[in-house]
């Protein structure tokens, strides 16, 4: 039997390029305050003023965030080390921030983010792994460009 999987999405923006300014959480929600989000219509580019909830998770068991020793992106290949954290613990860490989202993925009850990390340290790569059981919503502002 052969089963197609089919990738269109029924949200036509994308985080790609998209820099998380803040994250915020409570009990049961994160969110992402982002500068940007992006579409493309008519062949132009656009940017909106967005912030993206992720509901019904578990900040501390199901949000991890691997912080690695160097930007994978800029070079081509090579050993490399880091840690695993949870959002709670990240956020310690890094107090100044810009997590700038080079890839997006969504499966059944997860979303991975592959990104780069910008703190007064320099430059990381960051993989951020968040097990969702509700809604991911998409709160679009105003248009930008």
């Amino acid at each position: 039997m052969e089963i197609k999987l089919y990738r269109k999405s029924n949200i036509k923006y994308s985080l790609h390029d998209s820099i998380i300014n803040k994250i915020e959480f409570s009990d049961d929600e994160i969110k992402f305050r982002l500068h940007c989000v992006y579409t493309y219509e008519e062949d132009k580019e656009h940017g909106y003023e967005a912030t993206v909830k992720f509901t019904r998770i578990n900040y501390e068991i199901d949000c991890n965030i691997y912080v690695f020793n160097r930007d994978f992106y800029c070079s081509d290949e090579g050993l490399f080390h880091g840690g695993k954290y949870t959002l709670n613990s990240f956020l310690n860490k890094y107090s100044n921030y810009e997590i700038e989202i080079v890839s997006e993925a969504y499966s059944y009850y997860s979303a991975i983010y592959e990104a780069l990390l910008r703190t007064d340290e320099g430059y990381f790569s960051l993989i951020i792994n968040i097990w969702c059981d509700g809604d991911i919503i998409y709160d679009i502002g105003e248009q930008l460009f």
